[in-house]
């Protein structure tokens, strides 16, 4: 259900402007929601001793595996590790190629490099800013081992053409979805198409907890046999250490109360739904590029990220205007100082070139306040011509 038409509003009614500054992510209002059982979780957490891994790691795991109808969901300290601990578990390593994208937060191109892999980029899709699946073949060498798609802004990838790669070129499938736990494809979750995906719970992530915190998740029981091992020492039991792993275990607290918040997952998910409807709705006839869902997916949401000629000066008059904006994100991976060392050459990459320019995101999440968006919505339309007017 939408929301009443933003011309009813008492807000615009009376031609104020907001005086306090927006939530980009309304975490204070998710927690007032949710503070009796959340506080009550802590304190029983607290009162057990029981602290690293045991029952509430065990029992959260479970949750999620049953949420997602996956075998094996191995809980880990955050997104990034857990982009780690995937390629770990698949043995790639140095003088191995890995495919991603070049448009994503660094993580993704810095979990490769820490292996030792070689990242290769593929461009963009104009609409969906996901990786092009139209050009991962022509990217496939004999050191290619594995395809890295990143389900961008919480939009799943297209994982028919991705899974139908893999599979013709003996190539493994791993997801980043930092951003898109709960997204579908074709109704399916991302772990029915690939072989290990990956996600962050940091806290403005559609599933975050109070602080950082990921997964990975897999069907494959040799893969997570090696991801436990990876993410406790390499430890198969206590002082017995079956491979040189790492210590990257989420805490009993954190998954506690991500259990907490699971109960209500759904819910956030048509929450975060119908206030991306909200702005298409009331975006819809300016001169802007708004998000574009891919046919038979469900995005989780994650940014309400959208494209401008004149970016710099619409960024500059919404925070005059108290409206919170970030920029999902200026600067494509192979443009990253840490990684000139691939000597990567722009021209391949002209569509990320483009968005890296345009894009910039509003605030969303499943707390947004009604009278915030049609503020931003009124707003913007005094400041963007209608699209007609470009003919």
């Amino acid at each position: 259900m939408f929301y009443h038409r933003f011309a009813e509003n008492s807000l615009l009614q009376a031609g104020l402007q907001v005086e306090t500054q927006i939530p980009f992510v309304n975490l204070k209002e998710q927690y007032r929601r949710y503070q009796t059982e959340i506080e009550e979780k802590t304190l029983e957490v607290l009162r057990s001793g029981k602290y690293v891994l045991g029952p509430y790691v065990h029992d959260f795991e479970r949750s999620i595996e049953s949420y997602l109808g996956v075998k094996h969901a191995i809980a880990c300290s955050n997104g990034t590790d857990a982009l780690i601990l995937a390629l770990l578990s698949a043995g790639i390593g140095a003088g191995d190629e890995v495919i991603t994208s070049p448009f994503s937060f660094f993580a993704t191109v810095e979990a490769i490099l820490f292996v030792g892999a070689k990242p290769v980029f593929v461009d963009i899709e104009p609409n969906s800013f996901n990786i092009n699946t139209k050009r991962i073949p022509e990217a496939i060498t004999k050191a290619t081992k594995a395809i890295m798609p990143v389900s961008l802004f919480g939009q799943p990838c297209h994982f028919k053409n991705l899974k139908e790669i893999a599979k013709t070129h003996k190539l493994l499938l791993i997801e980043d979805g930092a951003q898109s736990f709960g997204s579908c494809f074709k109704n399916l979750y991302s772990t029915d198409y690939v072989d290990i995906s990956c996600t962050s719970f940091y806290p403005a992530k559609p599933l975050g907890t109070y602080g950082d915190g990921g997964a990975v998740f897999t069907n494959d029981d040799a893969l997570a046999e090696r991801c436990r091992l990876y993410v406790n020492h390499g430890q198969n039991k206590t002082y017995h250490h079956k491979l040189v792993g790492l210590n990257c275990r989420l805490d009993a607290l954190k998954a506690a109360l991500l259990q907490v918040k699971l109960k209500y997952y759904e819910k956030e998910l048509a929450a975060r739904f119908e206030r991306a409807e909200y702005y298409l709705q009331g975006l819809n006839n300016l001169d802007l590029q708004l998000p574009y869902l891919t046919p038979q997916a469900k995005s989780a949401w994650a940014q309400f990220s959208i494209l401008s000629d004149n970016r710099e000066q619409l960024i500059k008059e919404l925070k005059q205007a108290n409206i919170p904006v970030a920029i999902h994100y200026p600067i494509p991976m192979y443009r990253q100082p840490a990684v000139s060392f691939l000597n990567c050459d722009p021209n391949k990459y002209p569509v990320t070139e483009e968005v890296c320019q345009k894009i910039f995101s509003l605030p969303i999440c499943a707390f947004t306040a009604q009278e915030h968006q049609d503020y931003i919505i009124s707003k913007l339309k005094s400041l963007v011509l209608p699209r007609k007017a470009y003919g």
